[in-house]
């Protein structure tokens, strides 16, 4: 498809949401939105906790989460919205994506320490562009690039941890990607894969945020207190096979 062929397609199918999504308004799914404020509902409950335990020092690094998240509550009705479209069809399009944050560890206070010298330190330049340069190739190259990252992470589980979250969250996202495009072949709909590149690029976007996140939090990381680490499930790639 050339260049122009496939940016007019783009337009067609955003007139196409635009004009026909009010008729999925029934469907009440809102996925992103509710894990969002589940989120939120979660942090901000163990802000208080954390805040005992570290005379108020992890107060900054909580509000910076929560606050984060309260961002992209602004962002979520328009994906919300846009994925009713496959949603109303039995597809799970930014839904499956989320892991429900009933998952999320117990709050606990380790009597651990670590050595905060020893922390892995990454730039967000260097994370993107090798993420980039393999997605350019294909999503399944952007996966085991991502894998290998978070391999690495795992050799130090009490820190870095919102930046393994984030990253497990676009592999999860990228093997999706295959599952739903085919779920929507098989139903005569547009292909997900241009939204879907969207929600992973801006997810890709945010590895700075997090990379800044967990070097603020690292220093109360090494005393045993697991704040990020203990505050978001993990988030596994799927099964293999068809939704």
């Amino acid at each position: 498809m050339t260049g122009c062929a496939a940016t007019f397609k783009k337009i067609l199918f955003t007139w196409f949401l635009l004009t026909t999504l009010p008729l999925y308004a029934s469907v009440d799914r809102n996925c992103l939105r509710t894990h969002l404020i589940e989120a939120i509902d979660i942090n901000s409950e163990r802000l208080k906790h954390y805040s005992a335990a570290t005379n108020g020092r992890s107060e900054s690094i909580s509000r910076q989460l929560i606050w984060s998240e309260r961002g992209l509550i602004l962002l979520s009705p328009l994906i919300d919205w846009t994925a009713l479209y496959w949603q109303s069809s039995g597809i799970p399009v930014a839904c499956d994506d989320y892991i429900p944050m009933a998952q999320t560890p117990d709050f606990q206070i380790t009597d651990h320490s670590y050595d905060l010298r020893t922390r892995i330190s990454l730039t967000a330049d260097s994370l993107r562009a090798r993420i980039d340069d393999a997605w350019e190739k294909s999503d399944e190259a952007a996966v085991q690039v991502i894998d290998e990252i978070i391999e690495t992470l795992n050799s130090q589980k009490h820190f870095n941890c919102m930046t393994r979250h984030l990253l497990e969250s676009v592999a999860r996202s990228l093997t999706l990607k295959p599952k739903y495009i085919s779920a929507a072949q098989a139903k005569d709909l547009y292909s997900p894969s241009f939204f879907m590149d969207v929600l992973i690029g801006l997810q890709i976007q945010g590895i700075g945020f997090a990379l800044d996140l967990d070097k603020a939090a690292a220093p109360i990381q090494a005393q045993g207190i697991p704040i990020i680490c203990n505050d978001v499930p993990h988030i596994p790639k799927p099964v293999s096979g068809s939704l």
